[in-house]
């Protein structure tokens, strides 16, 4: 987008902040931009879980087994990341750790493509051809919702590597986390604002050295089973459901029936 196309987005998204009666954000990073715009107070609404993929999981096919058991019997740890395969992702640093950790097993299942909410460029794209074509990086492009859950719950650990010289990152609360939490695994991420709120299930880091010393501590955590059962229980309280009914009710507090 041209500066020009910009500045008239901009003016137009400050024009429809003032006029609106009602505003919900997912998370704070957002309701700072927005609040100092707005007539009316936001409402933060963190993002939903989709309870309905998870509540009646399916085996992946067989092929997809096959290669989870021989990434088992190698007894490595396997670090395992569940969405879009694309420059949302910190390459540069995933490169360095994979590189640096070759006694580890990485594991990305999701769609590759492009994602418009960040940089595009040819260099990043053959970086991310490289990753994926290390020998200790699995790829699998596609599964249904309901067969996530037991891939999750085959990871030693789950990662959310979103690259923060992105605004979108910045401002975003991944739904994978609550996806995570319903795997009951521990997590790392890179310290994306809206998960600093669950330090006590997260591990961060921000630089390749760092997220390496994040996913060691997490590879020796052995959570209890109340904790177990409070990392469900954060993800239940957050499906869309409950967002919807969160968002209904302050829909009545701010423009009241006649």
């Amino acid at each position: 987008m041209d500066v020009q196309s910009r500045q008239k987005l901009d003016q137009q998204r400050r024009l429809l902040i003032q006029a609106a009666r009602s505003i919900t954000v997912l998370t704070r990073p957002v309701l700072s931009r927005i609040e100092p715009l707005a007539q009316i107070a936001p409402r933060q609404v963190p993002q939903g879980f989709d309870l309905q993929g998870f509540k009646t999981p399916t085996q992946p096919p067989l092929a997809v087994r096959r290669k989870l058991q021989k990434l088992r019997k190698e007894t490595r740890p396997l670090i395992g990341f569940f969405g879009g395969v694309n420059q949302r992702l910190d390459v540069e640093m995933l490169l360095r750790v994979t590189q640096q950790h070759p006694e580890w097993n990485f594991l990305f299942v999701g769609p590759r493509g492009k994602d418009q909410s960040v940089g595009q460029s040819e260099a990043s794209e053959k970086k991310l051809d490289h990753l994926l074509r290390k020998t200790n990086v699995t790829w699998i492009q596609l599964l249904k919702r309901n067969q996530l859950l037991p891939m999750m719950k085959e990871c030693d650990v789950l990662i959310v590597p979103y690259d923060l010289q992105w605004e979108f990152n910045v401002c975003c609360f991944p739904m994978k986390i609550m996806e995570y939490f319903f795997a009951q695994r521990p997590v790392v991420s890179t310290p994306i604002p809206s998960l600093l709120d669950y330090k006590e299930f997260v591990f961060f880091g921000n630089t390749s050295r760092q997220f390496s010393r994040a996913i060691q501590k997490a590879l020796q955590v052995k959570w209890s089973k109340d904790q177990q059962q409070k990392l469900r229980n954060i993800a239940l309280n957050q499906t869309w459901k409950r967002k919807l009914d969160s968002v209904d009710e302050y829909l009545s507090e701010m423009i009241p029936s006649t």
